[in-house]
């Protein structure tokens, strides 16, 4: 019987091993900055507008901003609407707050996957 209680003693101190083992492993210095993608919501809007935003080094919010401000339809955006059929193009340069924007269609010309940057923060949205 003394074998199998300190058995049972033994393994309740186990999960306690790993919480203390847990605890001590190091954590990111205080000077760590890792930089990851964060996915934007953009808000209800009844015409077409920019989606999938997705930020990196930056505030939802201005990428939300920065966004809406190049998706916009010339001359206020960068979109160029070529034909009754919603081809699109994207007006070169465009720089909106700051940030260089670039664009590429896709799905035969229906869809922008359009990037903007400046330095180490970007954009990214589909239009």
């Amino acid at each position: 019987m003394s074998a199998a209680r300190s058995l049972i003693i033994g393994l309740a101190f186990v999960p306690v091993l790993f919480v203390a083992a847990a605890m001590a492993a190091p954590s990111p210095g205080p000077d760590a900055h890792v930089t990851k993608e964060k996915s934007c919501r953009s808000p209800f809007k009844p015409k077409r507008i920019p989606q999938g935003i997705k930020a990196t080094g930056i505030r939802c919010a201005t990428a939300v901003k920065v966004a809406f401000a190049a998706g916009d339809k010339t001359p206020s955006g960068c979109v160029k609407f070529l034909d009754s059929e919603n081809h699109l193009a994207f007006a070169r340069p465009c720089v909106r707050h700051g940030y260089r924007c670039t664009a590429r269609t896709s799905v035969q010309g229906l869809v922008l996957n359009t990037t903007c940057k400046r330095g180490g923060k970007t954009i990214r949205f589909q239009y």
